[in-house]
């Protein structure tokens, strides 16, 4: 996993891990394939959760070790017909970080695909009009819901030297021109010179900011020559400390890290975790010592008023009714910590599943909601639904798992309904079958979802 030494940049990665995005509808980019389409009146009923990856590791793919990536494919079958997918191969070294290899399958590394995508279970004896591929087994791969388990849906992985991509699809992209990352239907905008934080979000294609930024507080004291020096940060003293480019930018995820810390963007997904120890980070230069006091991450939004957001509205464990995003302040608990957070709005909804272990210290929800102007603010000086977690006196292991759920406006508070995706991931299992299909070899494997 990235080792975090620097006081900069674990604020950063923090802020990484907690990003406050909303998308307005659940529209394919040009050129998807939708998972429905074609199949109306039909038995095939798919799955309903349609925003989660696949992910598949080499281990389970066995018969395809030592293949050549871009010889592996994946189609499904809709309607009678094979449609090939979008998908991604992306290798991990034996360290476990994503990186580029040598261009071969093998066991560390990862097939990811959308469940959207997937299509219905294709007999034995059905198979793609590609001769190469006869010479070769392929995977069925059955994918589940554990929670309505008679939902399920198929895709098969093929191999094959004279087939080649047909789908030219990019679900998520880094602008680097723009320092933007483009999904299906958001764009996310940093400005790392200024902030190292997000810097704003349109929605939908609009062309307009809907965010006002991400905010980091940090205070603490820097021990020089046993004198205590008491010190406050912002995400602006911390500019220049983070570059947001993803390592890997393909058609299904953008992003990178290890195994052990991460971040993709999806389609429709924002997928993190990490794990570092507070105990660990190298001091500033000029301090032989540093203690943490108090840190704050949090999300802000501009006037919905202004940014066809209104009527918004926020919501988590301690607020079911929810609380009116519009700058008079609001009674929101602080504690107990909550387990997922929810942005609805006029031009998109996001559920945010958080996963949060410290080692030591009091963590706290964040939440203020008061248009009054505060001269000692960052962004706008503004606040509006500004959500996330404090924590006072931090100390030992920090690890933190997000999921952020991109969904269509004004939607109900759907919290509880996303944690359980968290707890209860998509399964799927892998069986190797032959061409001739009467010397069909079943393997199955199970495979986790977007955990």
């Amino acid at each position: 996993m990235r080792t975090v030494r620097s006081l900069s940049y674990l604020f950063a990665l923090m802020l990484v891990a907690w990003p406050a995005a909303a998308v307005a509808g659940q529209e394919l980019p040009a050129g998807a394939v939708d998972s429905q389409a074609g199949r109306r009146g039909s038995a095939f009923e798919g799955l309903t959760r349609s925003q989660e990856p696949v992910v598949i590791t080499g281990e389970q793919l066995p018969l395809f070790d030592g293949a050549a990536l871009d010889d592996l494919f994946v189609y499904v079958y809709a309607g009678a017909a094979w449609q090939q997918i979008p998908f991604q191969l992306d290798e991990v070294d034996a360290s476990g970080t994503y990186t580029v290899e040598n261009g071969l399958l093998d066991a560390n590394d990862e097939l990811v695909f959308m469940a959207m995508d997937l299509g219905e279970q294709a007999t034995a004896s059905d198979w793609i009009t590609d001769t190469g591929s006869q010479s070769y087994h392929r995977y069925e791969i059955q994918v589940s819901d554990p929670l309505n388990p008679g939902q399920q849906a198929w895709a098969y992985f093929y191999r094959s030297e004279t087939l080649s991509p047909t789908l030219p699809v990019d679900y998520v992209s880094w602008d680097a021109a723009n320092q933007r990352l483009v999904g299906g239907t958001y764009t996310v905008g940093f400005s790392p010179t200024v902030h190292a934080a997000i810097d704003s979000i349109e929605l939908n294609g609009s062309g307009v900011d809907a965010l006002d930024r991400g905010k980091i507080r940090v205070a603490g004291t820097c021990y020089f020559l046993g004198l205590p020096i008491p010190f406050d940060l912002t995400e602006q003293d911390l500019a220049g400390s983070v570059a947001f480019a993803p390592e890997i930018d393909g058609p299904v995820r953008a992003g990178g890290g290890s195994i052990d810390g991460s971040t993709w963007a999806y389609h429709s997904l924002y997928q993190a975790h990490f794990t570092v120890n507070l105990d660990d980070l190298t001091p500033p230069q000029q301090c032989t010592s540093l203690n943490i006091d108090w840190i704050r991450v949090s999300s802000d939004w501009l006037d919905p008023a202004t940014t066809g957001m209104a009527p918004a509205v926020y919501y988590d464990d301690n607020v079911g009714a929810g609380a009116a995003i519009d700058g008079a302040p609001d009674s929101v608990p602080s504690t107990p910590a909550t387990t997922w957070k929810q942005v609805s709005g006029g031009q998109g909804s996001i559920v945010q599943v958080v996963d949060v272990t410290i080692g030591a210290g009091q963590m706290a929800n964040y939440y203020l909601d008061d248009q009054t102007v505060d001269p000692d603010d960052t962004g706008d000086g503004r606040s509006f639904g500004d959500a996330g977690f404090a924590v006072t006196n931090p100390a030992g292991e920090v690890s933190a798992e997000t999921l952020t759920f991109f969904l269509e406006p004004d939607q109900p508070n759907l919290g509880a309904t996303y944690h359980s995706y968290y707890d209860n991931p998509l399964e799927a299992v892998a069986t190797a079958q032959s061409y001739e299909a009467q010397y069909h070899i079943y393997l199955p494997l199970v495979a986790r979802g977007a955990r």
